[in-house]
This record gives structure tokens, C-alpha cells and sequence, in this order.
């Protein structure tokens, strides 16, 4: 944790030189003495909390907190179930009111994906971006809803450019260049899903001799739905999957970075080198990529690249995707097993482990833990199953094991919720393997319905042969 402090605290150490301060104050009596932290991300790729600071809510409910930036900040506040955010500019006082009080509830306690009730954060005064966005925003929005379909089946651009005229007219641009950003990046991601296949034009238009805007949403979007599961799709072209191959080899890095120049037309360094990073993180996620050269290539980024933004970013990504690696320590936990004793990745060593997250409520999960049922007790001489449940009642799995006599661990997560954040949970099932060792060797696992067991009985096999090399040595 340290460490990765260290990396996000040198990501961001260019953006504090010659910044300028910025004040929130107001009053709250419903929040009085409480403590309130404020946020932002170091970036738009890896959206990595960066805390600002924090400040006390007085008796009387006034409050006042000041840091310091260079640039427009995106900041935001959780309160209870109420998560509030606002973009802040740099020499500006704000005067902000906290909404009334609004308490997580204690099934929202115990839900592991409960997201909370986002909300932009009144500023009172100083308040002009804020309220441009916010009135830009709901007619964007509105447009997706009402028009874009029509817009989208016909692939023509005549009606996004008519609600860019329109849109134009009621919130009208304005001395802020970040806003005037802001609309354009948002137009270029509708024109981007209007028709994808037009992909050449929009990088002509938009980032062709254009700035990298480290600090606007909107233009990472756009980046985001430009580059999206472009390893998927990069494969299907003969030339694109070349460069992917030559971007997944250290030594022809160079030849790579040569190949995506001629390809997207790009000539600034620094934002295809953005764009790997956001390719690769993507990637990393959908699976469309193997972890470990997710690493290796963002490690080479980062020695190529003379941009401190880049470097910083490499680094926190690499952090990231490290923890969930082959060969990487599988990361520890501490939960309560349906016999209300304390099971932790320790109690395991010297068996496999195969770790799954699962919930009653899910057809597919229940399907499976039947074939779990099976294969435990084919293996049971070397691996050790162990199921956590994330249902939001412990009665639950309770029961549900005992109607069904499984006999493998079961534990519930609410005694270590970030479990599911440590393994980045975002499905279920889901599912790990890991060695006797405590090292992840498959992340994720195979399903029992992918076929588990053979792909298993192989991994048995290589384990016991690497044993026998390191004894030999």
C-alpha cells in the first residue's frame, strides 16, 4: 500500500506545482460534528481515489476546507448512501450545501455491489461550469433517450449536428475552455456510436494536433468508446493483429508504436501511449488479453514513455493488475465459515484452492455448486473448495448448504467485505485457482461448466513436474 501511495503521490506531484487554492465552505447543523473526506481520481483511465483532504463539521454546522491545484478538479463527497460531486476551479471560494442526511441502511450495509446515489453537489456560488454541464448533460441525455435511435439506424449525421446547434443555443459556449471540451467530446462520442465504422474520421477531427485534456471526462470517454475491446476486433484485421503481436513483445516495441502511428494516423507519443495504457486496461478486464503481458507491455510503456502523466499511470496500473496476476500472492482474507469459526487463505495451505464468490439468488450459481458437489469429491485429496457467499442474510447459505449436504468450506463475506474488492469481483459466479503455495494460478478459473476437470488434471501434472525440477536443481 505503500508503495502504491508513493507511485499515485508522484503521479500527481506536476499538477501541485504553482497551483492555485480552492475553498469549500457552508453550513450543515444535520452533519455537525462529522468528519468529511473529499475525493477526486488521479485519472480517467484507472479512476484511482485520490483523497484531498478531510474537515470536521463544527457545533453550529459551519465548515470550511481548502486545497490547492492547478487545475479543474472533479471532486466528490460520500455521505452515507449520497455520493456528491462537482468540478471546482482553481482560485475560486465555493459555497456548497450538504443534502439532509441519509444513512446506509443495513441491507445496503451488507450489499457488496450497492452503489450509491450519485448527485451533484449545489454550489452556490462560483457555481457557473457546474451549472453549464449540468443543463448541457440533461439535454445530452435526453437526446439518447428521445432521438438517438433514429439518428443511429440511419447513420447519418444531420441530426446530431442539429442537436449540437441546438444544444449550442441553449447552453452557449463560454470563456471556460474546459466546457467548450466538454460539449465536443461529448458530440464526438454520439458520432462515434452513431457510426462506429467511421472511426478514421473522428481521429482526424478530434485528436489529430489536439491537446491531451489529462483532466476532462468527456475526452476520455470519447477515448474509451473509440478503443473499446480493441483487441477483440484488432485480431479480426490482418494488420492490426501484427501490431498487437509486435506491442506484446518488449524488443519490438519500437516496431509497434511504428505500425499504430501509420494506423490511427497519430502522431502525438504521449497519447498513443495513453491510448495502449486505456487498450490495456480494457483488455485486462474483459479477458481479451493475457494478465501477465498486460503488465509486461504497460512496464515497457512506462520506460519508453519521457511523460510523467504516462509513467504515473503505468505504474498505478501495473499495481492494479499485480495483484491479481499468475504468480502474484493471492490476496489473504478472514471469514467466519458456516461453523462460525474464522477460515483465513492460511488455513489452506499445502491443498489447490478453488475460491468462488456466489449468491443464492443466481440460477447459474446454484447450477454450479451441484457440479461443485462432484468434483470435490473426486479431488478432495488435493484441493480444497471454498465457496463465499455474498447473499445479504448468512441464513441463507446456511441453509441452503444444509437442504443439500455440501461438505466443502462455505464462508459469508460480511466479516471482510473488501474480499470482494481484493479479487475484483464484478460477476458471479466467479471464480480463482491457487496454488498450494498461496499464488494465484488461474484468474479468473475455469467454471465447473468450462470444463474444470481435465484443464485441472493438467495443471496437476505441471505443478508436480516444476516440483520435481526444483528438487533436481
Amino acid at each position: 500500500m505503500k508503495i502504491r501511495l508513493l507511485f499515485i503521490s508522484l503521479f500527481i506531484c506536476m499538477q501541485t506545482a504553482f497551483a492555485a487554492e480552492i475553498t469549500l465552505s457552508g453550513n450543515a447543523p444535520h452533519y455537525r460534528n462529522q468528519i468529511v473526506s473529499v475525493f477526486t481520481y488521479t485519472d480517467y483511465i484507472s479512476f484511482t481515489q485520490k483523497s484531498l483532504g478531510e474537515f470536521i463539521v463544527a457545533a453550529n454546522g459551519d465548515f470550511s476546507f481548502t486545497f490547492s491545484s492547478l487545475q479543474i478538479v472533479n471532486i466528490y463527497i460520500e455521505l452515507g448512501a449520497l455520493r456528491l460531486s462537482a468540478f471546482v476551479e482553481p482560485g475560486k471560494t465555493y459555497q456548497i450545501a450538504l443534502p439532509p442526511k441519509r444513512d446506509l441502511t443495513d441491507a445496503e450495509k451488507l450489499n457488496p455491489y450497492f452503489k450509491h446515489f450519485s448527485f451533484s453537489l449545489f454550489v452556490g456560488n462560483s457555481g457557473y461550469l457546474n451549472e453549464k454541464i449540468l443543463q448541457y448533460d440533461s439535454l445530452y441525455f435526453a437526446f439518447l433517450e428521445k432521438d438517438f435511435k433514429e439518428v443511429y439506424f440511419k447513420h447519418g449525421a444531420n441530426g446530431i449536428n442539429r442537436f449540437a446547434t441546438y444544444a449550442d443555443s441553449l447552453v452557449p459556449s463560454s470563456e471556460s475552455k474546459f466546457f467548450d471540451a466538454y460539449k465536443r467530446y461529448k458530440i464526438a462520442g454520439i458520432k462515434h456510436l452513431a457510426r462506429p465504422t467511421n472511426k478514421k474520421l473522428l481521429v482526424k477531427n478530434y485528436l489529430q494536433n489536439q491537446p491531451v485534456l489529462y483532466d476532462n471526462p468527456a475526452y476520455f470517454d470519447f477515448l474509451g468508446s473509440l478503443y473499446k475491446n480493441y483487441f477483440i476486433t484488432a485480431r479480426a484485421d490482418s494488420v492490426s493483429s501484427i501490431f498487437v503481436g509486435y506491442l506484446f513483445e518488449p524488443k519490438k516495441f519500437e516496431q509497434a508504436d511504428s505500425m499504430f502511428t501509420k494506423l490511427e494516423n497519430i502522431d502525438n507519443t504521449e497519447l498513443r501511449y495513453i491510448i495502449y495504457a486505456l487498450a490495456l486496461t480494457d483488455g485486462f478486464y474483459n479477458n481479451s488479453i493475457a494478465k501477465g503481458k498486460a503488465v509486461e507491455t504497460l512496464e515497457t510503456i512506462a520506460k519508453a514513455s519521457p511523460s510523467e502523466y504516462v509513467r504515473g499511470l503505468c505504474s498505478i496500473l501495473i499495481l492494479e493488475f499485480k495483484q491479481l496476476v499468475k504468480g502474484a500472492d493471492a490476496p489473504e482474507f478472514k471469514l467466519l465459515n458456516i461453523e462460525n469459526k474464522t477460515i483465513s487463505l492460511q488455513s489452506f495451505k499445502g491443498k489447490f484452492i478453488y475460491l468462488n464468490f456466489v449468491n443464492s439468488d443466481n440460477y447459474v450459481c446454484l447450477q454450479e455448486l451441484g457440479l461443485l458437489k462432484t468434483i470435490y469429491a473426486k479431488y478432495i485429496d488435493v484441493l480444497e473448495i471454498v465457496s463465499i457467499f455474498t447473499d445479504a442474510n448468512p441464513n441463507e447459505m446456511v441453509d441452503l448448504v444444509k437442504k443439500n449436504n455440501y461438505n466443502w468450506v462455505f464462508a459469508h463475506y460480511k466479516n471482510d467485505p473488501d474480499v470482494l474488492k481484493k479479487y475484483k469481483v464484478k460477476v458471479q459466479p466467479s471464480y480463482f485457482l491457487i496454488s498450494p503455495e498461496g499464488k494465484i494460478l488461474w484468474s479468473p478459473a475455469y467454471s465447473p461448466q468450462e470444463d474444470f476437470e481435465n484443464k485441472f488434471t493438467d495443471e496437476i501434472l505441471n505443478y508436480k513436474r516444476e516440483q520435481t525440477r526444483k528438487e533436481n536443481r
